[in-house]
């Protein structure tokens, strides 16, 4: 099957709850692709209430038989400096789909979604190894740690624990 008729068969939609444990499954998929480990700091349930609640959303692409075959989580966010921004979270398709053009079809539909919500700028992170940068970059994306020399912190759960707690 060639790549056209790929991504013609593939529905990209927002995320139900339903999806969701799906979607959880492919968060892990995500991790153990990009060598983190699996103990992620939510489980399943937290998951669900956190999209239950908005705390971010989510694209999924779903096959004629009714497969999710990726998703994409985002948030909007804010900067001072430059206003309403937009947080790509994940994207992810699993590994017999890539290459078919469903991430690039995830990719512009999330985006389409940040310019609706009039966010002028969106922020995601690509780990340095993985080939996915070539991809971002062919499709205009910049490395700003590369453009304006920035340096992203992370406070982890133990010391983000200590530092609110002591």
């Amino acid at each position: 099957m060639s790549t056209a008729e790929k991504e013609s068969i593939v529905t990209i939609r927002l995320a139900e709850l339903a999806d969701i444990p799906e979607v959880f499954q492919m968060v892990k998929e995500l991790m153990d692709y990009v060598k983190l480990p699996l103990n992620l700091m939510i489980d399943q349930e937290t998951f669900q209430k956190n999209y239950s609640e908005k705390a971010f959303n989510c694209f999924v692409a779903q096959t004629p038989n009714g497969s999710l075959v990726g998703y994409s989580a985002y948030c909007q966010t804010y900067s001072t400096y430059e206003g309403s921004m937009f947080h790509l979270i994940d994207l992810y398709v699993r590994p017999q789909q890539r290459g078919s053009g469903i991430g690039k079809q995830l990719f512009i539909t999330t985006m389409k979604k940040g310019y609706e919500l009039g966010c002028k700028v969106a922020l995601f992170f690509v780990l340095q190894w993985n080939p996915a940068v070539n991809f971002y970059k062919k499709l205009g994306a910049i490395n700003v740690s590369e453009k304006d020399n920035f340096h992203i912190f992370e406070l982890e759960s133990d010391n983000f624990n200590k530092l609110c707690f002591e």
